[in-house]
């Protein structure tokens, strides 16, 4: 396995590994996952690649219960490997971190995904509102539904301009707010980063309403933003 950016998953109730490198593993990279109730982490090296040496993997900001592998080609940091339950409601798919845990705020900067420093280890910040697995909707582009999203529309130019955007999304950076992530109605991910320069680009997406989201390690803001081709 090699080249791989895994980030952002639940992983649990599986009888294999949650995470699995197989060797030669490189240049993988796996950044704030939550894993739990799966075996241990475990690589593999079949005997045709023995002369081939792994290099390069990266394992940050995860929450599991199992321990981490060691070996001298993965570079782990800010992990949480305590088999102690930290999430909200594992039993009715609440995977946000407790107030209270270990997991608030001990997480590392990974520019590559948009997370900055001391933000929540695992797949969720304390303040998300995701829903994990495929959405009903995520095929229909032109659903009008928003049900997966409690957003209060009212004040998007407020902090977003201009409404409609055609190729730069400026935000009015009032609050902060160090990540941005832009779904389509029906809850596909299209966009994400970190905000550098209170602005965004979506010359590349095509016309039509979009969901974004910004946050800061505290809180998140929820938008519906209209993207044209033209004025």
């Amino acid at each position: 396995s090699r080249n791989y950016l895994v980030h952002h998953n639940v992983i649990w109730n599986i009888k294999g590994s949650g995470i699995k490198f197989n060797q030669p593993a490189i240049n993988n990279r796996a950044y704030n996952n939550t894993i739990f109730n799966t075996k241990g982490m475990t690589t593999y090296l079949s005997p045709n690649f023995d002369t081939i040496p792994s290099s390069d993997c990266k394992f940050y900001n995860n929450y599991l219960d199992v321990d981490v592998l060691q070996a001298d080609w993965l570079d782990a940091q800010n992990n949480i490997s305590d088999p102690t339950d930290y999430l909200v409601d594992r039993s009715n798919n609440d995977f946000r971190p407790l107030s209270n845990s270990p997991l608030i705020g001990t997480g590392r900067a990974i520019d590559e995904i948009g997370m900055p420093e001391g933000c929540d280890v695992g797949a969720y910040q304390l303040y998300d509102n995701w829903t994990v697995g495929p959405y009903s909707e995520e095929a229909d582009e032109n659903s009008t539904s928003i049900k997966e999203y409690k957003i209060d529309f009212s004040n998007s130019k407020e902090y977003l301009y201009p409404i409609p955007v055609l190729d730069t999304l400026y935000i009015n950076n009032k609050d902060n707010f160090l990540l941005y992530s832009i779904f389509t109605q029906g809850g596909r991910l299209v966009k994400t980063g970190s905000i550098k320069t209170n602005k965004i680009n979506m010359s590349h997406l095509k016309a039509g309403i979009y969901i974004i989201i910004l946050k800061n390690l505290r809180e998140v803001k929820r938008f519906k933003i209209y993207k044209t081709d033209n004025y």
